[in-house]
């Protein structure tokens, strides 16, 4: 096995993303391990570690994978309900390079958009009702509509082209 994805799913957002990005490959060259029921291996050259973002954290056992990526090759895929932009991406990658080994080979942060959770949704139309005026409710509900049904098959075949250009496949 050459590649693997290791991949945490709260909302099914991630999901949906690691099990898109393994479509894209043979069975024989790709491991897909959720890491709430199983453990990272350590048999492929190449993983893809992909989490959702929540208020900008890092999930603690992806740091702990992170660790283990002594002489392997890296890209992470995050999810998240706003519109993620270039310093979301830059501020994912200083949260996680401490933690990979100074031999793993790093090759970035892929982001995109994921549903919002039902919960936070709720929360938001509350307070936006309560008072309309409140900012962060607005601006949630507004990325909320923009963040339905993703990530989608364009997310995929992004995430796909990111792998491709930054391992030269084809």
């Amino acid at each position: 096995m050459k590649y693997q994805i290791a991949y945490i799913s709260d909302s099914g957002n991630t999901e949906k993303l690691a099990l898109g990005i393994a479509k894209k490959f043979s069975e024989d060259e790709i491991k897909v391990v959720n890491l709430k029921e199983n453990e990272m291996t350590d048999e492929a050259d190449v993983y893809f570690i992909c989490f959702g973002m929540n208020r900008g954290s890092v999930p603690y056992k992806i740091l702990e994978c992170a660790e283990q990526l002594d002489n392997k090759t890296v890209i992470f895929f995050v999810t998240c309900g706003l519109e993620p932009r270039e310093k979301h991406r830059i501020e994912v990658g200083r949260k996680i390079l401490p933690f990979l080994p100074n031999n793993c080979i790093f090759r970035g942060v892929f982001m995109c958009r994921g549903e919002f959770p039902e919960s936070v949704l709720k929360t938001a139309e509350e307070k936006f009702f309560d008072n309309p005026e409140h900012e962060y409710a607005r601006v949630i509900l507004e990325d909320a509509q923009m963040s339905c049904g993703h990530p989608n098959q364009f997310d995929i075949d992004n995430a796909y082209r990111i792998i491709c250009e930054n391992l030269g496949l084809k």
